[in-house]
């Protein structure tokens, strides 16, 4: 019978494993005890053994020594015969002198990583809209009501006024068929609304492995359904904000796009970035975008401008879109959609609304990386609804609408705004007499327009004194505007995601008696926000978000709009 040959290490002589593994434990534990005795200077070395030695072996030193003294004193020969003994000798010397470093004897280092958990959340969360918005319980598939819009001597609704001057003695007035001396009738305006319902929803799935590997560091199943939780309530902040259905759903539709687009070879400014090397011909799209999303590119344009010279951009000319908030410009080397990639965006339309600066990777300094545009209209969506800037820069919709197409005015900062609220108000022939609550707009805008004032005008802004003189807060940044017609301070609110150069003018109430109308925007739920959690038919952890229901706007002649602020 064969037996096992007896295992030669340090321990080799233990009777057993359970030995051989108390015995290791012993060697561990002599060894941090060795190495706490050192650091805490209660080392002693032992009688005949010097300090730094050890009494068992020579130090590692000696062994290069030795070699060098073998080659020394070694005849040729033998030397020779032992030269690839003493060259595996060397190559493993080095190793054995080398010190704990922070690559050695581990890749990374001895050392611990200092893992902070959880991880950090550095994503925005604000919704200010939907945090504003009512959210009331909808029925079925589509909401519907019914709107009296006017009646005669309102100044509303296109009714027109009527004299209630009469001579009862000879007034003769038919009700039926049948005429009476009666005042005459009066005359009304109405319409009725169907807003479909629709879907909203997003999901998420965490590995079941990553679930139980990052234990002690995160719970990802937690982190996945607040991120899912949140994503949703941005995502419906954004519908809310500029969402576009189609007009089969009874919704404004897609944008068209962007036409009569000309190019222009200019020498670059400063700021600007001219082409690098000869383009030989540039191709140019230009699509309008809704905010939702953009719309069918463009006619297709060119210039070979560029091609017998070099330091110029290309100043882009175009007629805007009804329905479009901004304007996204596309460049390329050679023809089709699928060559051309973004170069920047605009707010402005009408002759050198944008310059394109050659920047990017390709061709002179020709974009050939990042978004293209759509291969189909993507401005609208059969499974959206429209949102308050597509309803208030909807001109058979809104109370008012202006495409400013410019900068604040310089010479009267603020009377865009006040412009807005004088025709919101009325002008006669239509008196809503709409007081708006509240602006959201772009950060830039507000502040373009809070550097105007200091600017202009010493009397444009105010300086707060609190008690004893102290506590003082001087600035110049506008926080409200108040409106010249009905005396009404508006604040302004920054909304963090509306499109650049847009200003949103809500009122969240209407100055009408018993109108039935408790909230002029509301969220109809026929089932509000939830979360469901799927079994589990994988290995994976799955979930998603849920919501059905529409904006409802009862009131959008009270509101208004001004978009392409150039600031």
């Amino acid at each position: 019978m064969l037996t096992a040959p007896p295992i030669k290490d340090m321990f080799g002589d233990a009777e057993n494993d359970s030995d051989r593994t108390k015995r290791f434990e012993e060697y561990k534990a002599a060894l941090r005890k060795s190495e706490e005795d050192t650091f805490s200077g209660n080392f002693t070395p032992k009688a005949g053994v010097a300090s730094g030695q050890s009494g068992r072996s020579a130090p590692v030193n000696s062994d290069a020594q030795a070699i060098r003294n073998l080659e020394k004193t070694a005849s040729p020969e033998l030397l020779a015969s032992l030269q690839a003994s003493i060259e595996q000798a060397k190559a493993v010397v080095p190793e054995l002198q080398k010190d704990w470093t922070e690559t050695n004897p581990f890749p990374t280092g001895p050392v611990p990583f200092d893992l902070q958990a959880p991880a950090k959340l550095l994503v925005n969360r604000k919704t200010p809209l939907r945090e504003r918005i009512a959210r009331t319980q909808g029925r079925g598939e589509a909401a519907r009501y019914k709107r009296l819009l006017g009646w005669s001597n309102s100044g509303q609704g296109g009714v027109a006024n009527m004299n209630p001057f009469m001579a009862s003695a000879s007034q003769s007035v038919s009700f039926g068929p049948t005429p009476y001396r009666r005042g005459n009738k009066i005359a009304y305006a109405a319409d009725e609304h169907t807003v479909a319902y629709q879907e909203l929803g997003l999901s998420d799935q965490v590995d079941q492995r990553v679930f139980y590997a990052s234990q002690g560091f995160e719970n990802v199943r937690q982190l996945s359904h607040t991120a899912l939780l949140w994503a949703t309530m941005t995502g419906e902040e954004l519908a809310i904000l500029y969402g576009r259905g189609t007009t089969g759903n009874g919704f404004s539709g897609a944008v068209a796009a962007p036409t009569t687009v000309t190019l222009a070879a200019a020498v670059a400014g400063a700021g600007q970035t001219g082409n690098t090397a000869d383009i030989a011909t540039l191709f140019v799209y230009v699509c309008a975008n809704s905010g939702f999303g953009d719309s069918v590119a463009s006619t297709l344009v060119s210039s070979t401008a560029l091609s017998a010279l070099t330091g110029d951009v290309i100043n882009v000319s175009f007629t805007g879109s009804a329905g479009a908030l901004t304007y996204d410009i596309f460049a390329g080397t050679t023809t089709g959609i699928a060559n051309a990639f973004y170069a920047g965006s605009t707010n402005q339309t009408g002759t050198s609304a944008f310059t394109i600066n050659f920047t990017g990777g390709g061709t002179g300094g020709t974009p050939n990386s990042g978004s293209q545009p759509p291969a189909a209209d993507a401005s609208a969506s059969a499974t959206a609804y429209d949102g308050l800037l597509t309803i208030q820069t909807n001109t058979a919709l809104t109370g008012y609408f202006k495409d400013l197409n410019a900068a604040w005015s310089t010479a009267s900062p603020g009377t865009e705004f006040q412009a807005a609220f004088a025709a919101l108000y009325g002008s006669g022939t239509t008196n809503n007499l709409a007081d708006p609550d509240e602006i959201f707009i772009h950060g830039t805008a507000r502040a373009a327009l809070s550097n105007l004032l200091t600017a202009t005008s010493a009397n444009g802004y105010r300086i707060n004194i609190g008690e004893d003189n102290r506590n003082v807060t001087v600035g110049n940044m506008v926080t409200a505007i108040q409106n010249e017609v009905t005396g009404k301070v508006v604040p302004m609110t920054v909304h963090p995601y509306i499109p650049k150069g847009s200003a949103l003018i809500m009122s969240w109430t209407l100055p009408v008696p018993d109108s039935e109308i408790s909230n002029t925007v509301e969220m109809r739920m026929v089932q509000d926000f939830y979360l469901v959690e799927w079994p589990q038919v994988q290995f994976t952890y799955d979930s998603s978000t849920y919501e059905y229901g529409a904006l409802i706007n009862y009131a959008p002649a009270w509101s208004g709009a001004i978009i392409g602020i150039n600031d």
